[in-house]
């Protein structure tokens, strides 16, 4: 079956179905640009191209990533476990940080779920993504959250 007409969520969904009938683990990593809204256009389109160069550089072949509105880009890792998708999304937000960008801040916030057994859809896994992402963006960006409420960094719970 050709692929091509396949959307993100089509993709997404498919995954959920396969965590659910043969367990195969997945991720689904949030990225949004902090203070991105704030820049003018042709600044925020530079910013925009970095992160996407940065996320392709990231990417594994079997990886899927998009944009998602004007500050944000999604990434779906089949064959990954939560653990390993922070760790992933944790070296892109420091990588895109160490870029020369043409703005001031250049740094990322990152929602990062897995699928799970009891998940009908791949939209349970992208409202938790979006929840992990909107925890990092309310703690004051650049940072990273995933839908058990840790970091990456340090491994903590947070409460969540």
């Amino acid at each position: 079956m050709d692929d091509a007409g396949f959307s993100f969520l089509d993709l997404l969904r498919q995954n959920a179905s396969l965590k659910k009938r043969y367990g195969r683990d997945y991720a689904l990593v949030r990225l949004e640009i902090d203070g991105l809204e704030n820049v003018e256009d042709k600044a925020a389109e530079q910013v925009r191209q970095a992160l996407a160069e940065c996320c392709q550089a990231s990417l594994r072949d079997e990886d899927l990533g998009t944009l998602c509105g004007d500050t944000g880009f999604a990434m779906l890792m089949p064959e990954t476990t939560l653990a390993r998708a922070a760790v992933a999304a944790e070296r892109l937000r420091t990588d895109f940080q160490a870029l020369k960008l043409p703005v001031s801040q250049g740094t990322l916030s990152a929602g990062v779920t897995e699928g799970r057994d009891e998940d009908d859809s791949g939209d349970q896994v992208l409202a938790r993504a979006e929840e992990a992402l909107r925890q990092a963006i309310d703690e004051g960006g650049n940072c990273l959250r995933t839908s058990e409420g840790r970091s990456a960094a340090d491994g903590s719970n947070n409460g969540g």
